[in-house]
């Protein structure tokens, strides 16, 4: 296993994002965005990371009947499904209004666990027995 030397709050930025498949140099724009741009709580870092990623994820999956735990799982795997680290810079997950086309492609790699439920009526059918059916079932036997 690789040992991290972690010294400040860049470092772990970095390391989140590199965890979504971004490069090293990548991660090192990202940081420098988040840093900036974006309110982070020094005491919680990943909390307030994955805050961030809720806010983008309830804006592209505003339909989507999920707690905030699985909206932001959703677009984390979404997000390395699609292999997004090489289509997109490392802040564009945590844009206050996400670019249209990451939109689009994180809603296809979305998946779904089931289809909804529908209710629906079944209408009664007869059932028809074929004709020596039951003389075969009891053998024949009359009485």
């Amino acid at each position: 296993m690789a040992a991290i030397k972690i010294r400040s709050l860049d470092d772990i930025v970095k390391v989140y994002l590199e965890n979504f498949g971004f490069s090293s140099k990548q991660a090192e724009s990202g940081v420098k965005y988040l840093v900036e741009n974006r309110k982070i709580d020094h005491d919680n870092v990943t909390a307030s990371l994955d805050r961030l990623l809720l806010d983008s994820a309830r804006k592209i999956y505003p339909e989507r009947a999920l707690n905030d735990e699985q909206k932001t799982a959703m677009l984390k795997l979404a997000f390395m499904l699609g292999n997004g680290a090489k289509k997109w810079e490392a802040e564009s997950l945590f844009r206050e209004n996400p670019d249209e086309r990451l939109v689009e492609a994180m809603r296809g790699n979305a998946i779904v666990p089931a289809p909804e439920y529908v209710l629906s009526k079944m209408m009664p059918q007869p059932i028809e027995m074929p004709g020596g059916l039951l003389k075969k079932l009891w053998g024949g036997k009359k009485k």
